[in-house]
């Protein structure tokens, strides 16, 4: 894993988890706001989960930025949306999504599958986020998601990507629409 090759403080806490097991299943996790790979998703998504995976972290050094970006509820009833799973107390308050900024690098852990099936609409933007996030971080040195002015460059930037990708959207779809 990615997480033992950059030596993150991260550590996935379901695996070592004694009793927890999960076969594609909707588990509840609560979306933290503030962060340019949570903006526009709400307060709690459904996220589909199939395999034992679910974020301890510690604090990190002041050399690196750690964020929770969603976690699970802290009441082991809470989780299951819809599904099997045993053991949820496993991964009561354990981070479903992680963002850690280590100098000029950035990394997004999702725990889940964001782009799985009919849970795309719900969770794809978790993938689309960290994608302007990086993009963002490319384009303006120092770029973190944190503070007044890197929020206001960085809504800029989705805003601008967003209108190219709206026209090029448009042009495919009435080019389609007269042939």
């Amino acid at each position: 894993y990615v997480i033992d090759e950059l030596a993150l403080p991260v550590r996935n806490g379901a695996a070592r988890a004694e009793g927890f097991a999960i076969a594609g299943s909707l588990m509840r996790a609560e979306v933290a706001s503030g962060h340019p790979v949570t903006d526009g998703l709400p307060g709690e998504v459904a996220v589909f989960q199939d395999e034992a995976l679910a974020f301890d972290t510690v604090l990190p050094g002041p050399e690196m930025d750690r964020r929770v970006l969603a976690s699970y509820p802290a009441a082991p009833a809470d989780v299951l949306l819809s599904g099997w799973m045993r053991g949820p107390e496993a991964i009561t308050r354990k981070a479903a999504a992680v963002a850690l900024t280590y100098g000029k690098g950035k990394v997004v852990l999702l725990g889940f599958r964001a782009q799985h099936r009919a849970q795309t609409p719900g969770t794809f933007l978790f993938v689309f986020n960290a994608l302007m996030f990086w993009a963002a971080a490319s384009l303006l040195d120092g770029f973190n998601g944190s503070g007044f002015t890197a929020a206001l460059i960085g809504s800029l930037i989705y805003s601008l990507c967003g209108m190219v990708i709206d026209v090029a959207v448009e042009r495919i779809f009435s080019r389609d629409a007269k042939a």
